[in-house]
């Protein structure tokens, strides 16, 4: 499994408007942000409370007004508390007008990695931040023709972080690269497979590594042991299964990987503070 392989499952938009908003609080499902990355550029705003952003393992503590910008192909995730944060992920191609124009360059760049762009915004006084704050009020109140709206805005942000030297050459050290490749291999895999029995020892041979690497590298991007971090996986999966596809508790639990109900109950418990019966009844009444 190669890291390019290794894309966050939920397509963003439509093939028209590759574009999505996410307007996130606590009891929604994906509050909190597994590790991660896709193709596509993103951009969080910290409307309350805190969130606790990891980017390439590094952490950020985001405060209300915080904006961060997230380039494609980052690996990320986030932990918010009592936190309510909004979030866009888009294509930047649905950018550029023609393959040869002038802008396309500066936007491939970017789509490449080739052109790093400054994590965070929080000078409210500062235009881009009063763009960012704009694209954000027409997605969130979604008004009639706010496509209109949103092209514009992206293109003001965009010419913003050229213009303020925020976008620039990026600079990774290869050792910095080969880390961040591995540990998306290793996600890659275990989002393949979390469904099925997996052991360390499998999953250390599966990676090529020895099993105490595999542990200390897991536990350096995610904060979790392997086993913490494939049932936080389970647990996320169960809880799309029970909101979204209204599937019962037991469902839930065997279609998510786990095979025993009463450690299934119990896991989620812990992770989730409130049982699996509860979070379905909140979720389908």
């Amino acid at each position: 499994m190669k890291y390019t392989e290794l894309i966050e499952k939920i397509k963003h938009g439509s093939d028209d408007f590759p574009l999505q908003y996410y307007y996130q609080q606590e009891g929604v499902w994906q509050y909190i942000m597994p590790l991660h990355w896709h193709r596509e550029f993103e951009i969080l705003h910290i409307v309350s409370g805190e969130f606790k952003l990891y980017l390439s393992n590094v952490e950020y503590i985001l405060k209300p007004g915080d904006i961060a910008f997230i380039g494609c192909g980052m690996l990320h995730r986030g932990e918010p508390t009592d936190c309510i944060y909004q979030c866009t992920v888009f294509d930047i191609n649905m950018l550029r007008r023609r393959p040869n124009d002038r802008l396309s360059p500066l936007l491939m760049s970017v789509i490449s990695g080739d052109t790093e762009v400054a994590c965070f915004l929080n000078d409210k006084n500062s235009e881009l931040y009063k763009t960012v704050i704009r694209l954000f009020d027409n997605l969130h109140n979604h008004n009639d023709y706010f496509e209109f709206a949103v092209f514009g805005e992206l293109f003001n942000m965009f010419s913003e972080l050229f213009s303020m030297g925020m976008a620039k050459k990026a600079s990774k050290s290869k050792r910095s690269v080969h880390k961040t490749h591995t540990m998306a291999t290793i996600v890659s895999w275990i989002e393949e497979h979390y469904t099925e029995h997996i052991s360390l020892k499998q999953l250390a041979a599966i990676c090529g590594m020895n099993e105490k690497y595999l542990c200390h590298l897991i536990k350096e991007y995610t904060d979790s042991t392997p086993i913490e971090y494939i049932n936080k996986m389970r647990i996320e999966s169960a809880c799309h299964e029970m909101a979204v596809n209204h599937r019962t508790v037991t469902e839930a639990a065997y279609e998510s990987g786990f095979n025993d109900l009463s450690y299934f109950s119990r896991t989620f418990k812990r992770l989730k503070g409130i049982t699996p019966k509860q979070y379905s009844m909140q979720h389908n009444g």
